[in-house]
């Protein structure tokens, strides 16, 4: 995956396909972490491409009951 490919992926806020632009994509799993990043396996519906969502923890938020 290019520089750009990576770049125009996190523009779109992670709706296309880095590789065909396709909004068909979908979660493999669920998250996995090691501690300090978290990451979850995507593959695009319409050209099989896969590549890891990685995520940073950058707020929380308290859960009003």
């Amino acid at each position: 995956m290019t520089p750009e490919q990576k770049k125009n992926y996190i523009s779109s806020g992670g709706n296309e396909c880095p590789k065909c632009g396709s909004s068909e994509i979908s979660p493999i799993y669920g998250f996995e972490t090691d501690g300090t990043s978290a990451w979850r396996a995507v593959e695009c519906d319409d050209c099989g491409q896969r590549w890891n969502d990685v995520y940073k923890l950058i707020d929380i938020e308290e859960i009003q009951d």
